[in-house]
């Protein structure tokens, strides 16, 4: 890790200079896979060389008035990073790209020396970074008319195999009447050639009253069940043994009610799993009734709603992995068109937005190599030209950086 701006304070191998064998190159912080988006120790002993004794302790003093006071406000012009100081270090190709800011920082005075060069005066800072060092410039990609439920798959262009990457997206929805729940889903896949495990179910029956319906989700054609004369009713799923990954997974479902449900729940059930309910509300669409994980054996899969509005919708089944992959439940009632998700580190407005006073409950620090999956859980009554575009911006992370 070369470290090559503190602040203000730019060094070298002169007057403000890292101590130890290589003059420029400082221990390492640590690459801690699981906690890449979590504060991280941080400590480096500094020599001031200057003419005078004076002069060094000059120096020492402007350079820690500087700490406290980037310490006392917000690292402008970012939001949500709270007070302190700005670390620049090398990338790869050598150019001060790569970022983050200490807070908390501590100095403390080592030792005062004469020298033929002049005084040494030379110091300890510490404190706590509040992430990984990130580049501030992005990389962008499109994803185009994402279709309702559609599961993309892309290792993204124009990016290295060699970095990790801290991922904004921003979304907007093409003709979104009816719209206020959403989920969104960015999964992390090992190499090019991994497959996705996202997976969805479509149903295999319903009892009287209840029809399909079928769209196209690109990767998959969708089908739904349309409550259309009953106001209750089962609509069962089968899930064949070799249907989903093996793996551990939320499940989600989605029931898009036309009208304030009065008295309504849910209850689903499947092998081994007794029934679980829930009330059916008016302000959301998406559920998570728990956690399937039966590994490669089949299951079939029972939902019955009760007191539900005639026209209720109710989607195919939604299996999310546990591990690696961010989920995103948009909330924003009555109806929405836009949202997004910016890494907190570098975000400079609110990390989770969606208007009009809309929530996200999900986890901003989206970090990612180039190799991903979206998956766009949208859903309205009327899917003639429904579909969504999201951006994603890539901030590139260097592993080495930390070791």
């Amino acid at each position: 890790m070369r470290i090559r701006q503190i602040g203000s304070l730019v060094l070298g191998s002169t007057t403000n200079v890292i101590v130890d064998n290589t003059s420029l190159d400082a221990p390492g912080v640590g690459f801690r896979s699981r906690t890449l988006s979590s504060p991280i120790p941080f400590s480096v002993d500094l020599a001031f060389v200057r003419s005078t004794r004076q002069a060094a302790l000059d120096a020492i003093n402007a350079f820690t008035r500087e700490i406290y006071s980037y310490s006392q406000r917000r690292a402008s012009p970012l939001f949500v990073v709270a007070g302190g100081i700005r670390i620049l270090i090398e990338d790869a190709a050598g150019n001060a790209t790569l970022s983050s800011y200490l807070q908390d920082g501590s100095v403390t005075l080592l030792s005062v020396e004469q020298s033929s060069s002049g005084v040494i005066a030379k110091i300890r800072l510490s404190g706590t970074l509040i992430g990984s060092f990130i580049t501030n410039s992005y990389t962008a990609y499109t994803f185009s008319l994402l279709f309702p439920y559609e599961r993309r798959t892309i290792s993204l262009p124009n990016l290295s195999d060699n970095a990790l990457y801290a991922q904004d997206y921003i979304c907007d929805i093409n003709s979104p009447a009816g719209i206020y729940n959403a989920l969104i889903a960015i999964e992390e896949r090992e190499t090019s050639a991994a497959q996705s495990r996202i997976a969805v179910i479509n149903p295999t029956s319903a009892t009287s009253g209840i029809t399909f319906q079928n769209w196209n989700a690109g990767w998959m054609t969708g089908t739904r069940a349309l409550f259309s004369s009953a106001t209750g009713g089962t609509i069962t799923y089968v899930i064949n043994a070799l249907a989903l990954p093996y793996d551990a997974y939320r499940l989600f479902i989605e029931i898009f009610t036309p009208s304030t449900p009065i008295n309504a729940r849910y209850e689903i059930s499947w092998d081994g799993q007794p029934t679980i309910s829930e009330v059916l509300t008016s302000t959301r669409s998406w559920y998570t009734p728990g956690v399937y994980a039966r590994g490669f054996y089949g299951a079939t899969v029972s939902l019955q709603l009760i007191n539900v509005p005639t026209n209720t919708l109710v989607m195919p089944l939604v299996f999310i992995p546990i591990d690696g992959v961010w989920v995103h439940n948009v909330v924003a009632t009555p109806s929405f068109s836009y949202f997004h998700s910016l890494y907190p580190q570098t975000a400079f407005e609110f990390p989770l937005y969606a208007p009009p006073g809309g929530v996200i409950y999900g986890d901003p620090n989206i970090i990612t190599s180039r190799h991903i999956s979206i998956f766009a859980g949208i859903m309205q009554s009327n899917l003639v030209g429904f579909s969504m575009n999201a951006d994603i911006r890539s901030r590139r992370i260097e592993p080495a950086a930390f070791v």
